[in-house]
């Protein structure tokens, strides 16, 4: 499971596991997966972009919705930016 959690490199992340996901050294084999924060806006976002990569590829992952590992940090930072929501 690749961490896709944190919203300041989400998606320098989402790159990097698109290039090591569609390798073909790893055809066939179906023990790829990322972990997502629930509570990211960008949730359903990027667990959508990760299903269409594996049908893409045509390859099963995995999914694993976390609860906020990064959470007080991110609020921190997005109340120092006065940024909306």
């Amino acid at each position: 499971t690749v961490d896709a959690e944190e919203a300041e490199r989400l998606e320098l992340s989402l790159d990097a596991i698109a290039k090591v996901f569609s390798d073909p050294a790893l055809a066939g084999w179906d023990g790829f997966g990322i972990a997502v924060q629930a509570y990211q806006k960008r949730a359903g976002a990027a667990i959508e972009w990760f299903a269409e990569l594996a049908k893409h590829n045509s390859r099963r992952a995995t999914i694993r919705l976390v609860k906020g590992a990064y959470w007080d940090t991110e609020i921190k930072r997005a109340q120092e930016r006065g940024l909306a929501g």
